[in-house]
């Protein structure tokens, strides 16, 4: 049955091209023929003939997998290795809780742990130094002894000095390749100062300290365990005061003997410093030590003034290390009784004997001794006055007051005379050639001087407090 398209009239006749009704084409109302939806015979045929082909198309249909981006690969196993490594700090740090913790407070381990690497340090370079300084029998790589005299291109000289003179050791002289690197050919001269490539005289500053690898890699983790457990206790501390001065001695003695004594030489100066820094960190790591064992609180830090004495003492024993660290030296022994000291001057004018520099002293023998505190050790007493003389007047500063022009007039002479004083004799040790002190005619009468207008001006303020308080 044909429909048409404008009058909508059904024809019973299937094949009428034309509408009976309105002369209509009834062709233009039929739907066009879909090519693709009919099939022919042979398309069919090849479409149940090949069902691998049809896979083949299925599996092409799917997506591609995206490439592989390196950059958010290493990107993803930096973020994995920082997440370890956090992962691990964190469960460091919880054992160093169950260790420095009682019950969420802090105990004394930390100071303690602290303390004892302090101590460590102490003998560490005491025991440096007792390697570096040879003794009177020790010999050097060339065959010789402290004693031997030495000759020169000039003259001949004794690597400890004349006896009783109190001379530096001369370390080159005694062993020239002491200070050799064997991995260059390079001769190294540490105490050639003047830079003429020879071994002089005047050129004493003892046997400097050189860490072997060893010893730098000891020095390091003591560091490295005093380090992790001053920066736990800081964390706890209330007040952080108390470990500043712990902080700065350390870094002072960790400068000195771990960095630059690894890679240079460290001389008796800068070796005595470092001591003073680690006698004042026993000190100083003693106080949080102490308090925490007597369960007192941190709080409440030591004053300037207590570091300024504790810094003098430290000093004065450090004289001794640094005496230590400029010998040996030479001195004589068995003294002549008279008539035998008449008896070799006697043999000595008849041409019989030779008489030695010992035996021009009165003395038979020669030695050395390890301590000489003839010369050298003035400049070590003018520090240790100079940190005294500061913190006098930091006390004075706290503690004294004053309500008039007239103490204001007493108290400023006391001063003038005390720094006078203090100048004077800081000035005739530095200008020294051996460090000692030794004063003039002019530096006694204004010594006296100085004294007196102090003693004067004390004398006067002392009765003015009399009289006022009469009155």
């Amino acid at each position: 049955m044909a429909v048409c398209p404008v009058c909508s009239f059904e024809d019973e006749d299937a094949n009428a091209v034309v509408c009976s009704v309105c002369g209509s084409d009834l062709d233009a109302g039929k739907p066009p023929v879909d090519d693709s939806v009919e099939s022919s015979p042979a398309a069919d045929q090849t479409e149940e003939t090949a069902p691998a082909g049809g896979e083949s198309d299925e599996y092409s249909d799917e997506p591609e997998a995206p490439p592989v981006d390196e950059d958010a690969v290493g990107e993803q196993s930096s973020l994995l290795s920082q997440a370890a490594s956090l992962e691990a700090l964190t469960g460091f740090r919880d054992r160093l809780d169950e260790l420095f913790l009682d019950d969420g407070k802090l105990n004394y381990k930390a100071p303690a742990i602290m303390f004892a690497v302090s101590i460590l340090l102490l003998f560490s370079i005491i025991g440096l130094a007792v390697a570096t300084v040879p003794g009177g029998d020790q010999e050097s790589t060339d065959g010789y002894y402290p004693l031997n005299l030495i000759d020169t291109e000039n003259q001949t000289l004794r690597p400890t000095g004349e006896p009783f003179s109190g001379d530096t050791f001369n370390c080159e002289l005694w062993d020239i390749e002491l200070f050799d690197d064997p991995n260059t050919s390079q001769v190294e001269h540490p105490t050639d100062r003047n830079g003429n490539g020879e071994v002089d005289e005047e050129e004493r500053f003892g046997c400097p300290i050189r860490n072997s690898y060893q010893v730098t890699a000891f020095l390091i983790l003591l560091n490295i365990v005093f380090l992790v457990s001053a920066v736990y206790l800081s964390n706890y501390v209330p007040n952080k005061a108390i470990m500043n001065p712990i902080y700065l001695l350390w870094l002072a003695q960790f400068g000195i003997f771990t960095l630059h004594g690894a890679v240079g030489f460290v001389f008796a100066p800068e070796a005595t410093a470092g001591a003073v820094a680690i006698l004042g960190l026993v000190v100083a790591t003693s106080i949080p030590l102490f308090r925490l064992a007597l369960k007192r609180g941190l709080s409440n830090p030591p004053g300037k003034l207590f570091y300024i004495l504790v810094l003098v003492a430290a000093v004065l024993l450090a004289s001794l290390f640094n005496n230590f660290l400029l010998g040996p030296y030479a001195s004589c022994t068995d003294e002549y009784a008279t008539k035998d000291y008449q008896e070799l001057v006697q043999q000595v004018a008849d041409g019989n004997a030779e008489m030695s520099t010992c035996q021009g002293l009165g003395y038979r023998n020669i030695t050395t001794i390890p301590l000489d505190f003839t010369q050298g050790a003035g400049r070590i007493y003018w520090v240790a006055a100079t940190l005294l003389l500061l913190g006098a007047g930091m006390w004075g500063k706290d503690n004294i007051r004053i309500r008039d022009l007239d103490e204001a007039r007493f108290i400023t002479m006391i001063v003038s005379g005390l720094v006078l004083q203090y100048l004077i004799l800081a000035f005739n040790i530095l200008t020294s050639e051996d460090g000692s002190l030794s004063l003039g005619e002019e530096d006694t009468i204004l010594s006296v001087m100085a004294m007196g207008v102090s003693l004067v001006e004390s004398t006067h303020s002392t009765e003015n407090e009399v009289v006022r308080g009469v009155q």
